[in-house]
C-alpha cells in the first residue's frame, strides 16, 4: 500500500512540474514577444526622431539661407538708394552751380549793355546839344543879318519883310523839330530796355510854347 501511495505523489508531482514547465515557456514566450515588440517601437520610435530631428535641420538651414539672402538684399537697396541720393545731391549741387554762373553772366551782359547804352544817349545828347547850339547860332546870325540890313537901309521894317522873317523862322524850327523826332525815335529803337530816354535829355525850347516868341 505503501509503494503504491508513494507511486501517485510521484505521479502528481510530475504533472504538476509538467504544468509548471508548459506555463514557464508560455511566459518566455509572451516575455520574447513584448522583448520583440519593444525593440520594434523602439525602432520605430528612433526612426520618427531622426526623421524629425532631419526635418528640423533642414527647416533651420532653410531659414539660415533666408536671413542671409534678405540681410543681402537689404544691403544691395541700401547701396542702392545711398548711390542714388548721391548721385541726386551732386547733380543738385551742379545744377545749383551752373545757375549761379548763367545768372551771373546775364547779369553781367546786362551791365555791359546798360553801359553801352548809358554812352550811346550821352554821345547823342551831346550831338543834339551841339546841333541846338548851330542852329540858335544860326538864327541870331540870320536876326542880327535882317537887323543890320534895315538898319543900314535906314528903313523901318515892312509887313512883308516880317513875314519872311517868320516863315524862315517857322521852317527853321520844323527841321529842328524833325531832327528831334528822328533822334528820338532811334533812341527807342536802341535802347535794350524799350523805354524812352529822359525827358531832359531831349527837351528842346522850339518845342514849348514859348520858343515861338524868338
Amino acid at each position: 500500500g505503501e509503494a503504491s501511495g508513494e507511486a501517485g505523489e510521484v505521479g502528481e508531482l510530475r504533472e504538476a512540474l509538467a504544468a509548471e514547465q508548459r506555463r514557464t515557456r508560455a511566459l518566455a514566450a509572451e516575455l520574447k514577444k513584448h522583448r520583440e515588440l519593444l525593440v520594434k517601437n523602439s525602432v520605430e520610435a528612433e526612426v520618427e526622431e531622426e526623421c524629425i530631428i532631419n526635418k528640423l535641420n533642414k527647416k533651420l538651414q532653410q531659414l539660415v539661407l533666408e536671413k542671409e539672402r534678405l540681410a543681402l538684399e537689404v544691403e544691395r537697396e541700401e547701396e542702392l538708394i545711398s548711390n542714388t541720393l548721391q548721385k541726386q545731391l551732386a547733380q543738385l549741387r551742379k545744377d545749383k552751380v551752373d545757375l549761379e554762373n548763367q545768372m551771373e553772366q546775364e547779369q553781367e551782359c546786362m551791365v555791359n549793355k546798360l553801359q553801352r547804352q548809358v554812352a550811346i544817349l550821352e554821345k547823342q545828347k551831346e550831338e543834339l546839344a551841339t546841333k541846338r547850339r548851330d542852329d540858335a547860332k544860326r538864327l541870331v546870325g540870320f536876326l542880327e543879318g535882317c537887323v543890320t540890313d534895315c538898319a543900314a537901309a535906314n528903313a523901318p521894317i515892312s509887313d512883308a519883310q516880317i513875314e519872311s522873317y517868320f516863315d524862315a523862322l517857322t521852317r527853321l524850327r520844323g527841321k529842328l523839330e524833325g531832327r528831334l523826332h528822328a533822334l528820338r525815335s532811334g533812341l527807342v529803337a536802341t535802347s535794350p530796355l524799350s523805354s524812352r530816354p529822359p525827358s531832359s535829355v531831349l527837351s528842346s525850347p522850339l518845342s514849348s510854347p514859348t520858343s515861338s516868341t524868338m
